[in-house]
């Protein structure tokens, strides 16, 4: 036998609501797109492959810095006979050489992030 009229409406309703949920998940798609088009417009937002790229680029010379250490030291450290004097001068080429981890504590805004209330 035949579908009942109201099974028809029942159905028909049901098409109804998936076109209506498919409409309104389009538009939300489309104005969260519109939204960070806009934000990357304002500087609000960086494309992934830039900073990946800074960020390869950053570790890479940190890096180049650190193992430039032993041959920027080796006759620094040699001619010092003073372990105090080796120890300072130690420490201070690394507080040098980490200075620039420490800014991307800065940059990224470390300890700044949003709170919810």
């Amino acid at each position: 036998m035949g579908e009942s009229d109201y099974d028809l409406v029942i159905k028909g309703r049901e098409r109804l609501n998936a076109m209506d949920e498919m409409k309104y998940r389009r538009a939300k798609a489309l104005a969260e797109r519109g939204e960070i088009e806009n934000m990357l417009r304002r500087g609000e937002l960086l494309p992934v492959a830039y900073v990946r790229q800074w960020a390869s680029r950053y570790l890479t010379d940190g890096r180049d810095t650190l193992l430039a250490g032993p041959s920027e030291l080796q006759d620094i450290l040699a001619a010092e006979t003073d372990p105090l004097k080796v120890a300072a001068i130690l420490r201070a080429w690394l507080e040098r050489a980490m200075a620039k981890f420490h800014q991307l504590e800065r940059l990224w805004g470390a300890g700044d992030e949003e709170q919810v209330a």
